[in-house]
């Protein structure tokens, strides 16, 4: 149970849920119930616990001709059925031994479920961490990228009151261009991006993306291929997959230089 409830309480906790408290330690338990948050959450617990020890037991069969036969004997022995009221103390050893077992079953199961409920959270917790240092690796990876000497910028842009626009990071010792889009809505279904290498008299095929529902996108891509006499780069709306020559309007352009 939780450190802010007194041991005392804590002690009769177990009790008072099995019912096993006089009624003046019942009386003076449940003033302090009354008073104590935690006291009341670790008695819903332990209830809860009890109630689940309690499904948990086996029925016994009902055998109604041994009962009437044991109902018309108490009738034919009187004294035998008075002495038997009186409860001999070996009994109410038992019932007490009974009683604290089944009290500790209680405040263990309750432990369990709080254990149980501790390892969830640290789990969401380290799922939480690795997704994270997985985003900061990445980052990380981009700006190294972005920050790498043979590096240049250009820039894909169209006209319109809120055009779309990529920034193109070529990193010429890598060979790749990393596409920085924004504004770009996604592709219509069933459809993609394309990059497009543009060189003097014609174009040459690159690879597909496509954007975040926010309009933006961050990809890295290869770059022209080796020896190509690059002057620019484009982006159509293209069948998913690609295509070899484009087949759509031209979608954002930019001058890009191979020197």
């Amino acid at each position: 149970m939780t450190d802010r409830v007194p041991a005392e309480l804590r002690d009769l906790a177990s009790a008072y849920v099995l019912g096993a408290l006089d009624p003046e330690e019942t009386r003076a338990f449940e003033a302090a119930l009354e008073a104590s948050d935690d006291l009341r959450r670790e008695v819903d617990e332990l209830r809860e616990v009890a109630g689940l020890l309690a499904l948990s037991a086996p029925s016994v069969p009902r055998d109604d001709d041994t009962l009437k036969a044991k109902l018309m004997e108490r009738i034919r022995a009187p004294e035998e059925t008075s002495t038997a009221r009186t409860m001999p103390r070996r009994s109410w050893v038992r019932y007490l031994g009974w009683a604290a077992a089944a009290g500790l079953a209680v405040v263990v199961g309750a432990q369990t479920l709080r254990l149980q409920s501790i390892t969830d959270r640290v789990t969401a917790l380290q799922d939480s961490a690795s997704a994270l240092a997985g985003q900061l690796a990445r980052r990380e990876a981009t700006l190294d990228n972005i920050l790498e000497p043979s590096t240049s910028l250009f820039l894909l842009t169209t006209t319109g009151e809120q055009p779309p626009g990529i920034q193109v990071f070529w990193n010429r010792a890598e060979g790749t261009f990393m596409l920085h889009a924004f504004n770009l809505p996604p592709a219509s279904q069933g459809r993609e991006y394309q990059l497009w290498f543009l060189r003097d008299g014609g174009v040459v095929p690159g690879l597909t993306f496509n954007s975040d529902p926010d309009g933006h996108a961050l990809v890295t891509l290869p770059g022209p291929p080796e020896g190509l006499e690059l002057i620019g780069a484009a982006v159509t709306e293209e069948p998913a997959g690609g295509s070899s020559q484009p087949t759509s309007a031209i979608i954002v352009a930019g001058t890009i230089a191979s020197d």
